[in-house]
C-alpha cells in the first residue's frame, strides 16, 4: 500500500492493479484474524471494515494528488486515477452504510478543489460510487446530482465527460427519482453542443448521456412537457436538431452511434405528427 505514493506514477499505478486484485478476491476477508470463537465474529468484521477504511483513505489521496496524465489521445487517460477509484468503487461494495457517506463526503471536498485533477478525481470516484452502490441510490441521488450537475459545465473537458459518464448508468433512477432535474440537464446538453467540436474531449460523454436521456419515451419531449404549443415545438426542433449533424463527422464511432441514437429517437413520429420529415433534414 506505501507504494500508491510512490513518485513513479508506473509504481503507483501497479501498486493499485495488485490491490485492484486482492480487493475483489479477499475483500471481505482482509484485516482479520484467524479465530476460532464465534464470539468475536463482530470483532473480525469491525477489523475488516477497519482496513477497509484505511485504504479507502490511502486511495482518497492518491485521487487528490495524482497529476499525472496522458494527453496523447482524444481525452486525457489518468491511469492512476482511473484504477485507484476502481479499487475504490470495489471497496465501497463492500463498506457499511456509514462507510459510504464518509467515503462520499470527501469525494464531493475534491470536487471543489481549485485543481482541475484533484476534481477529475473525485468525479472518477463518484462515478464508481454511484455505478457500484445501485442500493443506496434513493440516499445519494438527492446528495450528489447537484454536483455531478456543477462538474458537467466545468471548464475542464475531462471533468464535464467524467460527470457525464457518471450519469448514465444511473439514468433509470435519475428519471424516476428527480424527474424534474431532467429538463435540466437535457437543455445544458443541448447548449453544450454550441460549443463542442472534434478537439473537445467530453463530446463523446456529453452525447452519450443526451442520447441515453431522450430514449425515456417519457421524456422524449422534454422540451414539450405539456404538449401545449405544437407549432412552438416544431420551431424549438428545427433550432436544435441541425446542432447534431457536424457530429456525424466525428471521428469517434461512439460519437457517431449517439448522434443516430438521438436522431432516431427526436424523428419518432408521434400520433400528432409533432415533426415532419422536411423540417428534420433542412439544415442537414
Amino acid at each position: 500500500m506505501s507504494d500508491l505514493f510512490n513518485a513513479q506514477w508506473e509504481i503507483r499505478h501497479g501498486a493499485a492493479i495488485g490491490l485492484r486484485e486482492i480487493v475483489k478476491l479477499q475483500g471481505r476477508c482482509a484485516g482479520r484474524q484467524r479465530t476460532t470463537s464465534l464470539s468475536s465474529s463482530l470483532r473480525q468484521d469491525l477489523l475488516n471494515q477497519q482496513w477497509l477504511e484505511d485504504l479507502s483513505l490511502r486511495l482518497l489521496s492518491v485521487l487528490a494528488l495524482d497529476r499525472f496524465g496522458d494527453f496523447l489521445s482524444d481525452q486525457v487517460v489518468a491511469p492512476v486515477r482511473e484504477t485507484c477509484a476502481q479499487v475504490l468503487g470495489m471497496i465501497i461494495k463492500l463498506l457499511s452504510i456509514d462507510g459510504v457517506h464518509n467515503v462520499l463526503d470527501i469525494l464531493l471536498q475534491l470536487l471543489q478543489c481549485n485543481e482541475w485533477e484533484a476534481r477529475h478525481g473525485g468525479m472518477l470516484g463518484l462515478k464508481y460510487l454511484l455505478a457500484i452502490r445501485q442500493d443506496m441510490i434513493e440516499q445519494l441521488l438527492p446528495k450528489v446530482f447537484e454536483p455531478i450537475f456543477i462538474g458537467l459545465k466545468d471548464p475542464e473537458d475531462d471533468v464535464s465527460a467524467v460527470a457525464a459518464a457518471a450519469l448514465v448508468p444511473i439514468k433509470d433512477q435519475l428519471m424516476c427519482l428527480m424527474p424534474e432535474k431532467v429538463p435540466l440537464v437535457i437543455a445544458f446538453l443541448w447548449e453544450a453542443l454550441l460549443v463542442l467540436d472534434d478537439l473537445s474531449s467530453s463530446t463523446g460523454d456529453l452525447l452519450m448521456l443526451l442520447s441515453s436521456l431522450l430514449t425515456f419515451k417519457s421524456h422524449s419531449n422534454d422540451f414539450n412537457d405539456n404538449n401545449h404549443n405544437n407549432n412552438n415545438d416544431q420551431q424549438q426542433l428545427a433550432i436544435l436538431i441541425p446542432r447534431l449533424w457536424p457530429f456525424l463527422s466525428h471521428s469517434l464511432s461512439s460519437v457517431r452511434r449517439s448522434v443516430l441514437e438521438s436522431l432516431l429517437i427526436l424523428s419518432e413520429k408521434n400520433s400528432n405528427e409533432w415533426l415532419n420529415r422536411s423540417t428534420l433534414l433542412s439544415d442537414a
